[in-house]
């Protein structure tokens, strides 16, 4: 081999360097291949006992070269040498010795291209193929490079559309490259495909370069040619990219953040067999929704955002999901009745003033009755004869409610609440059913503003000062998709927070998760007063404002992040908009846990501090960013893309080997698929993508309609595995 390099004669002045990688160390000159090969290319000289053929592009423009060493003595085998140009930075040419980057053109492009109505002819090696284009000029003749077992490394759809026969040499490698170029060439889109057999008897080895044997003559290799044996139809495909989702990979989050709750975090998590994401996401909406609206944060006069943040839990429903948000929803309960230890005596507080203000009332009446009677003025009504407002349980979770309870709750409880969700679907279905009041009612609950709400059944309106309500909530993808993120942007998509991390492996765990210090922090989170002002005023929220030489970094951060979102449009503009606001939101909350998880005797913080305000844009940039691109990826498909992505991860979770469109619109009960043009739309879809394929015949053996039967690509299931 070293005598047959040394012979090369490199097209410039350097010294010609062996096998130079595309992309070379530090100290090495970086080389790329150039194809088509420029005009003005020296010609390299021929190795000695070697024959040359040059591979053309379909304009017949040469693109790499073979040479083949034929063998000289008994027991040699042939050899074969690629040549390829390669490039330098400095703009410097070098022949090489190395098959061109794959897919590689196949042999006889050109001639192919200039026979665009003719059959086309496979057979292996180079020379066979000159060999079999005398034999059979009505036919495109052509071979791959790199031999029998490289067959998968060309580029084979110049034959979409052809008729193919594929003639292999009488040997074993023969019989398994003609039948992986079979699959290729159907995979490519070939109209059919054939292959020749050959005799027994014949030699072994022979090819159609060598002379046909005793007897044999050109007719006779024709009629072969004519019988070559059908082979069945390969589904192209399948393609199982539409299964997998469209997004990026799920980022990792740092839960060291959470300083001395992390702990508790991976323990829960553990315990649950979920991602410690959910664990986390969930305890951030808790915690937030503790404080609600007693607590805001500014980082300068004229910008305040509330302690309220909206969570999405996204996954698959058996990602674990709601037993991570159990794992928060245990403590937030026992802090609720903490809360309501003194309700019974509230609520007999209040039924004595009822009884009172009937009791006024029922005065009241009588004195106005006997005035009118009596022909004098009626007396004026009381106060007391006025009926209280009725008390409402101190409240953090509510899990439905309309938005008359909401406000009534929200009434009694004016830090705030959480909606808590297991699954959001049905919620977020309802918003706008009876016209655009809730979803306007929620797009305020983000921003803790006051709203009133109008009340069947009591004549004075009810104001809110605070509407504050954050969220948690589990969905999965294709629900997500269809329920929050199409139609029209009023900002609700963007105000939520996601995560949608990788499914973890059940395991048995190995550590206790101790409750008691998230349930302390909560409650203490719980107590928190607001601020009083002068006598007949509402309480006002104590507003932290930001540690000054952290505004700097802030004002800086929120300058590349907006010079950043400049490219974005649609759903994720809307989003990275939303992600100043939520990065204050983040530093308050984060701020406030680390004090409730510490020491009892630790003073209530009177500001966010700088570390808190970066911990908070760590999460923005590391975490939120990536998840937001990973849950809008799969959003931002075509809607009849997600259905067939819906219908195919259905067929593998079933392993079904036939399905009926009539059965999957009534009996599969799967999201977006319940009717008939949309499930007709789906099986479109995969029968493109080789999935499915008509299996035919009338509905009860009859003349009538044609069933609606498809048979599954058993492929599909082999590939299952590979499905993440």
């Amino acid at each position: 081999m070293t005598e047959l390099v040394d012979i090369f004669v490199p097209l410039s002045s350097r010294p010609t360097i062996d096998d130079l990688p595309i992309d070379a160390g530090p100290n090495e000159p970086i080389w790329r291949h150039v194809a088509p090969i420029p005009d003005d290319a020296a010609e390299p000289p021929p190795l000695r006992g070697t024959q040359r053929w040059w591979y053309h592009d379909a304009e017949g423009r040469r693109l790499c070269a073979i040479d083949r060493h034929e063998p000289r003595r008994p027991g040699e085998q042939k050899q074969f040498f690629p040549l390829s140009v390669w490039r330098s930075e400095a703009g410097e040419l070098n022949w090489r010795q190395k098959q061109p980057p794959n897919p590689r053109s196949i042999y006889r492009l050109d001639q192919l291209a200039s026979q665009p109505d003719a059959a086309v002819l496979v057979v292996e090696g180079e020379k066979t193929a000159d060999a079999a284009a005398e034999l059979f000029p009505d036919f495109g003749v052509i071979t791959s490079s790199g031999g029998s077992g490289a067959a998968d490394k060309s580029d084979w759809s110049p034959l979409a559309g052809r008729l193919v026969s594929i003639w292999p040499d009488h040997d074993k490698a023969g019989q398994t490259y003609a039948a992986n170029v079979g699959r290729l060439a159907a995979e490519a889109g070939a109209a059919s495909v054939r292959i020749v057999k050959l005799p027994r008897e014949w030699p072994e080895g022979w090819d159609l370069a060598d002379e046909p044997p005793v007897g044999v003559v050109l007719e006779s290799l024709r009629k072969m040619l004519e019988g070559a044996t059908h082979q069945a139809t390969v589904p192209s495909g399948p393609d199982m990219s539409i299964v997998r989702r469209a997004e990026a990979p799920a980022p990792n989050l740092d839960i060291s953040v959470f300083g001395p709750l992390a702990t508790w975090i991976e323990h829960a998590a553990e315990s649950k067999s979920a991602p410690v994401d959910y664990l986390a996401m969930t305890l951030l909406v808790g915690v937030a929704g503790v404080m609600g609206a007693a607590r805001w944060v500014s980082p300068w006069p004229g910008w305040s955002e509330p302690a309220i943040l909206w969570a999405m839990l996204v996954g698959l429903p058996s990602a674990s999901k709601s037993p991570a948000m159990d794992a928060v929803r245990g403590p937030l309960a026992a802090v609720e009745r903490d809360a309501a230890e003194t309700w019974p005596e509230t609520r007999r507080t209040h039924e004595t003033a009822q009884v009172a203000a009937d009791a006024h009332r029922e005065q009241w009446e009588s004195a106005a009755r006997a005035a009118v009677k009596g022909g004098r003025p009626a007396p004026s009504k009381p106060r007391e004869a006025d009926e209280p407002e009725a008390p409402q349980m101190p409240r953090i979770v509510i899990t439905d409610a309309t938005i008359e309870a909401t406000a009534s709750i929200l009434s009694g409880n004016p830090r705030g609440l959480v909606l808590w969700r297991d699954e959001c679907s049905a919620w977020l279905g309802n918003l706008g059913k009876y016209g655009d009041g809730d979803r306007a009612f929620w797009l305020e609950a983000y921003g803790g503003r006051s709203y009133i709400v109008d009340r069947k059944k009591h004549p004075e309106p009810l104001r809110i000062e605070h509407v504050a309500v954050s969220i948690v909530g589990g969905i999965q993808p294709d629900r997500l998709a269809t329920l929050l993120m199409n139609g029209d942007d009023d900002g609700m998509a963007a105000r939520f927070l996601y995560t949608w991390p990788d499914s973890v492996r059940p395991i048995r765990p190995l550590n206790r998760s101790d409750g008691r210090l998230i349930t302390r922090a909560l409650g203490r989170l719980h107590k928190l007063e607001f601020q009083h002002g002068p006598e007949g005023e509402r309480p006002q929220p104590v507003t932290l404002p930001v540690e000054p030489t952290a505004l700097d970094v802030f004002q800086a951060w929120r300058v590349q992040h907006h010079a950043a979102s400049q490219s974005a449009s649609g759903l994720m503009a809307s989003s990275l908009g939303k992600m100043p606001g939520q990065a204050l939101r983040l530093a308050l909350v984060l701020e406030l846990l680390w004090w409730a998880a510490g020491p009892d005797e630790t003073s209530e913080p009177r500001r966010v501090s700088g570390k808190a305000l970066n911990a908070a844009l760590e999460l923005i940039d590391q975490y939120f960013k990536p998840m937001l691109s990973r849950v809008l990826g799969e959003a931002a498909q075509p809607q009849i893309d997600r259905h067939a992505a819906v219908l195919a991860r259905a067929i593998l979770g079933r392993r079904a080997e036939r399905i009926n469109a009539r059965q999957v619109r009534r009996e599969w009960r799967l999201s977006g698929l319940r009717e008939a043009p949309t499930v007709a739309a789906a099986i479109g879809a995969l029968e493109e993508a080789g999935w499915l394929t008509p299996a035919g015949g009338r509905e009860g053996g009859t003349t009538g309609r044609q069933r609606s039967d498809f048979v599954v690509n058993p492929r599909v299931h082999g590939h299952q595995g590979l499905i993440v």
